[in-house]
């Protein structure tokens, strides 16, 4: 059968079963057999209720169809160990984001599941910050962060260098930026708080002003790394170092976390190569 409240098909159940144990010179017992438990199990009776339902906590005499509850469902029941190692640091903030493009009078609005540190959204909080700008300032950060990585570029030079709040949503890079469609997919985290955002559909989501390294191989070998600034909206380099590009062979960025993305030769190594 399925529970009643929440379509749910396993329960927990009660059963007898014998077992081989260790037991001392007058028969008390001492341990379980070595392997465990389980192991050592030879004959098992039929399972027996009362039942209670893993998803709601809702309690069942028998498991049939048509059988009614005997208590429950439990309000903010959790089956124990379906909570995330990380649940009591981490929680989710449910960001109802309207995406506007008033020239053409379109609007689309899609829900998602922000994961955040508690502590910094508690630390907000009493900063009079409100969640609006907490958690908008946090998928932000995220999404320019991960922008400004190989994949992220490759995304961008997908959206024509145009990336914008549509790109986003139209493929969301959850393992990268922690923010998910479903709760099923966030999981079993507490929900801080819920809020609803409008953000401009168009507005250009890379960064435009990184610092990394350029390193430049040169002819005869040797290798100068130069400090520069990237523009990921268009994939400009900037330096205020003066280098012979028709000595140089090869070039490419290095971020701080260590990716690295290749210079266009065909613009004298000063952007980063189409992908």
């Amino acid at each position: 059968m399925k529970c009643r409240f929440c379509d749910g098909q396993v329960f927990v159940g009660h059963q007898v079963c014998h077992l081989d144990i260790l037991v001392d010179d007058s028969g008390a017992f001492l341990d379980n057999m070595p392997g465990g438990a389980e192991a050592s199990i030879y004959e098992s009776n039929t399972p027996f209720g009362p039942f209670q339902c893993c998803g709601c906590g809702a309690v069942y005499d028998e498991l049939k169809d048509g059988q009614k509850e005997t208590s429950g469902p439990i309000e903010g029941w959790k089956w124990p160990g379906d909570s995330p190692e990380d649940a009591d640091i981490k929680g989710l903030i449910v960001l109802t984001m309207i995406r506007e493009r008033p020239c053409e009078n379109e609007i689309w609005a899609d829900n998602l599941f922000v994961l955040v540190e508690k502590e910094a959204f508690q630390e907000s909080n009493s900063q009079f910050v409100s969640t609006e700008t907490f958690v908008m300032q946090t998928l932000r950060s995220r999404v320019q962060t991960w922008l400004a990585t190989p994949d992220g570029w490759r995304s961008n030079c997908c959206a024509s260098r145009d990336y914008n709040w549509g790109d986003l949503i139209n493929d969301l890079p959850s393992e990268h930026i922690q923010v998910f469609f479903t709760r099923d997919e966030a999981k079993d985290y507490d929900i801080l708080d819920s809020v609803s955002v409008r953000v401009a559909q168009d507005e250009l989501l890379a960064p435009d002003n990184v610092p990394a390294s350029l390193v430049l191989v040169y002819r005869d070998g040797h290798t100068d790394i130069l400090g520069v600034v990237v523009d990921f909206q268009d994939g400009s380099i900037s330096s205020n170092n003066f280098f012979k590009e028709t000595e140089v062979v090869e070039g490419y960025i290095q971020m701080a976390d260590g990716s690295r993305l290749n210079c266009d030769p065909e613009n004298d190594f000063r952007s980063i190569a189409e992908v």
